[in-house]
């Protein structure tokens, strides 16, 4: 049974582009229905070009905070006042709190929902082991720096563009000296040898998002008892996940990422704790 409403000031908003694919609406507007808040969660699509003036309107208009996603992200760090250390760190900002002396604070919260979905999910995580990641742009690259940061034995990184993987493989060095950190050539024969060696596959690209589309890597890539990770929650099953659990991998798609990066998000806004059944519930429906 839902709470009776509280009388709050919660007004908060998802920006990208595009946006109407979005589930963080109607897992928010759940979670504030299972916790009895008067609050309100909109999607909003807006170009980079766009955000400072709509992150300028938002908060005029009483905006308690918002997420960015797609594409919006990196450009969102230029536009805070403060940012958290692991914002710095992955290079974008995924939440905004406008406080109430006028500045912004940024975060982000990918890398928290990366590591609680794979802990949800009954994997410890990427600590002592080696991890593959499939992709170098703003997710990979995030979730890559968290594998790094939670103690990965290596990071291997994979990108159609070689200089973009090693330019991310810079960045973890950087940024986690004791983790060897790998870009492999732009070479899908080599990407398949290198996952044979990993324990944990992280997939970032757009690769399986639309209709007929290939998988990234075949079942000959993987083997039982790896664990894949789809950072795309649209699709129960992507292609990558289906090759994957056909060779008898455990596989997860981001759904739990979403979930758990949307809930810490709420738990900077509010400082309350969110109902992470509520908000589970409403992204698998």
């Amino acid at each position: 049974m839902n709470r009776p409403l509280q009388t709050v000031s919660l007004r908060l908003a998802v920006l990208g582009h595009p946006i109407a694919h979005s589930r963080s609406p109607r897992m928010h507007a759940a979670n504030f229905a299972a916790l009895g808040l008067a609050a309100s969660y909109e999607a909003f699509d807006v170009t980079e070009a766009d955000l400072p003036a709509r992150l300028a309107d938002l908060q005029a208009r009483g905006y308690t905070g918002a997420n960015l996603t797609i594409p919006l992200k990196a450009r969102g760090l230029e536009l805070v006042d403060e940012a958290t250390p692991r914002a710095r760190l992955l290079g974008g900002v995924n939440t905004i709190l406008f406080r109430a002396d006028g500045r912004r604070v940024g975060d982000n919260t990918d890398g928290f929902g990366f590591l609680a979905a794979l802990h949800e999910a009954g994997f410890d995580g990427p600590a002592g082991i080696r991890v593959l990641v499939l992709g170098c742009g703003g997710t990979g690259r995030a979730l890559a720096l968290t594998a790094a940061q939670a103690g990965a034995a290596a990071v291997l990184l994979a990108n159609r563009t070689a200089a973009r993987a090693a330019d991310v493989a810079a960045a973890l060095r950087a940024a986690c000296p004791g983790v060897p950190a790998e870009a492999l050539p732009a070479d899908p024969a080599v990407w398949e040898l290198a996952a044979r060696t990993c324990p944990l596959i992280v997939h970032t690209t757009s690769q399986g998002l639309q209709p007929g589309d290939a998988p990234l890597l075949t079942r000959r890539a993987f083997a039982a008892g790896q664990w894949v990770f789809d950072a795309v929650y649209t699709a129960q099953r992507t292609p990558i996940l289906r090759e994957a659990a056909q060779a008898g991998a455990r596989t997860l798609n981001g759904l739990g990422m979403l979930v758990h990066q949307g809930a810490e998000s709420f738990r900077l806004w509010t400082g309350l704790e969110p109902d992470l059944a509520a908000m589970h519930a409403a992204v698998r429906g």
